[in-house]
């Protein structure tokens, strides 16, 4: 399957391993929402609620593409992407492969 293939992009948090286990990513949205919030002002009521390090930022480009009174600097999306980067590269300092962890689950 991968004889013609020049490149191969792994989604690193789940099939190679498991970023953060079983630890939640709110601490990483609540972060992520502050520092929005710092930025545009009020958010939308499905941003302040989430609780996930990836739905944030899916919220925010929501926020980001609909027209809005409010000018939205995209410099709030790449610092978001940037918070939740860092947090993975930190948990991938400690984090397990998953073939370890299928083994002795």
């Amino acid at each position: 399957m991968l004889r013609q293939t020049d490149a191969a992009l792994l989604d690193f948090d789940r099939p190679v391993t498991d970023l953060f286990g079983d630890a939640p990513t709110a601490l990483i949205a609540h972060e992520v929402e502050e520092m929005a919030r710092a930025e545009w002002g009020p958010l939308d009521d499905d941003a302040e609620a989430c609780e996930d390090s990836h739905g944030i930022l899916r919220h925010l480009r929501d926020m980001y593409d609909r027209p809005s009174t409010l000018p939205r600097d995209r410099r709030a999306l790449e610092q978001a992407e940037a918070i939740g980067t860092r947090h993975e590269y930190d948990a991938a300092r400690s984090a397990l492969p998953a073939l370890f962890l299928s083994a002795h689950r």
